[in-house]
């Protein structure tokens, strides 16, 4: 059952927030927006193909040509291998910036059927959709009209208009103009970025029941197609802190003086967290997107270009820098042993597309890539400690001790994989002997009260696992 955009704000927070958790809405205006009774304007039963059939009013035209705004212009130009944006979709102002991709199936009277290898994306593909400031709403071209018979409408954000770095292949070709040939479901394969500045958040379109919107006919009055944005990746922040074993005078009196600086960071997933997988537009599970086609492991390499400037050590080449350094704040936040959580975001800071300040994160494939219930991974930190004392006068550079290149390792178990849609915050404690992990899985925001509406992502149990793991250098 689907329900029209007016009943949906005039529904409780509470029932909204068990219906549409996750989920972005967004209005897609498939024909004119009077309520008058809608016109055959095809003549036919005969699949229709956007390039083909273009609007015959003036007025219609001309609205359609006021969507191809400059924000458009500037998305697809991003849309390269050499410059893949990162795209953290928070709002609904970011899915504005970067827009969203259908492909739709004319079936006539027949249903369509996930998994069957026999329809082709006649109707759309990889069709942009992009939004217009001046008259807010959302739009494309050329403008197409509703066929007789059924239509299934797909779709996916951010908008690509061929391969990317992340998005490397539509509908199993790395040509996404090439895949319009593709017979069966529509698909866009995904690839785990090795730095985190450059990673994709990618999400999936579905109906308010969290299903694709298959086998619609045309209405008997002009409506509009709504389509609820889901995030189709686990996203995971990292955080640190540097956990002193002893609370004697002399470490505090030592710590004062220190600053604990990472040099990098490796991240590497075991088999049930794949580098690369296929998504499915075409979900069959409520609310959960279907991935398949796994391989690889994730292997991510976090260096200083990826680490916010406050926790690198390569921030740090003489006094002058260290003491700026200390003013501003950085170096890792020490804790006794058992103390209190200071743990901060260490990755660098980014923008959304909105231009709302963000953090680089990990996204990552969910484990129901694999059909697996658990995942690992292996993390390993690479830091220095840099010491000031006046007395050391002659030391090259001067005052300064550095104790460089301080390893330690330790394994993380998600004990329920990561679920899509779902945030983590992963806390590294660091120490001389050993890595701790706490994992909390969390919101990411609160709801945003306007239309159209944003929604957090999924609430995790809220539990916390304080893993200690022995050193492994």
């Amino acid at each position: 059952m689907s329900i029209s955009e007016d009943q949906f704000f005039r529904m409780g927070r509470r029932n909204i927030h068990y219906e549409l958790i996750g989920s972005i809405l967004l209005p897609l205006s498939l024909a004119a927006c009077s309520q008058e009774p809608a016109t055959d304007d095809v003549g036919g039963r005969q699949s229709v193909d956007f390039t083909t059939y273009l609007s015959r009013s003036t007025s219609a035209e001309a609205t359609t040509g006021s969507t191809q705004s400059a924000v458009a212009s500037a998305v697809s130009r991003a849309s390269t291998r050499a410059t893949t944006p990162y795209y953290n979709i928070e709002t609904a102002n970011d899915l504005r910036l970067t827009g969203f991709g259908v492909t739709a199936y004319t079936t006539g009277e027949t249903d369509y059927a996930a998994g069957k290898m026999e329809y082709l994306p006649n109707f759309m593909y990889n069709q942009r959709v992009t939004y217009d400031p001046a008259s807010s709403s959302w739009g494309y071209a050329p403008l197409v009209y509703w066929p007789e018979g059924k239509t299934s409408f797909f779709a996916y954000a951010p908008y690509q208009q061929d391969a990317s770095e992340r998005l490397t292949a539509m509908n199993g070709s790395t040509s996404f103009p090439g895949g319009n040939s593709h017979q069966g479901d529509p698909t866009v394969t995904y690839s785990v970025a090795e730095d985190p500045t450059k990673s994709v958040d990618l999400l999936w379109a579905t109906n308010t029941e969290g299903l694709p919107w298959l086998n619609q006919v045309k209405p008997t009055v002009s409506s509009r197609l709504t389509f609820y944005f889901r995030h189709a990746l686990a996203k995971v922040n990292l955080q640190a802190e540097y956990v002193l074993e002893k609370g004697t005078e002399e470490d505090s009196k030592a710590a004062a003086n220190t600053l604990v600086l990472i040099d990098s960071i490796y991240v590497e997933g075991d088999e049930y967290l794949p580098s690369t997988a296929t998504l499915s537009l075409d979900n069959t599970t409520a609310s959960s997107p279907l991935w398949s086609q796994p391989s690889g492991k994730v292997k991510v390499a976090i260096g200083a270009s990826a680490l916010n400037s406050l926790y690198a050590s390569a921030s740090v080449s003489d006094a002058d820098a260290f003491k700026k350094l200390r003013s501003e704040g950085g170096g890792l936040p020490m804790i006794l042993n058992g103390g209190a959580d200071k743990a901060t975001d260490i990755l660098s800071s980014m923008s959304t597309p909105a231009g709302n300040a963000t953090t680089a994160a990990l996204m990552l494939i969910p484990s129901s890539a694999t059909s697996s219930t658990t995942a690992t991974v292996r993390v390993t930190v690479v830091y220095t400690l840099v010491s000031y004392d006046e007395n050391l006068i002659y030391n090259n550079p001067q005052y300064l001790v550095f104790t460089r290149h301080q390893r330690v390792s330790g394994s993380c178990t998600f004990s329920d994989g990561l679920v899509a849609g779902r945030v983590y915050s992963v806390r590294l404690k660091i120490g001389l002997h050993a890595l701790r992990f706490q994992v909390d899985a969390d919101n990411w925001q609160e709801p945003v009260g306007f239309s159209p509406a944003v929604y957090p992502w999924t609430t995790g149990d809220g539990s916390d696992e304080d893993l200690t793991i022995d050193n492994n250098n």
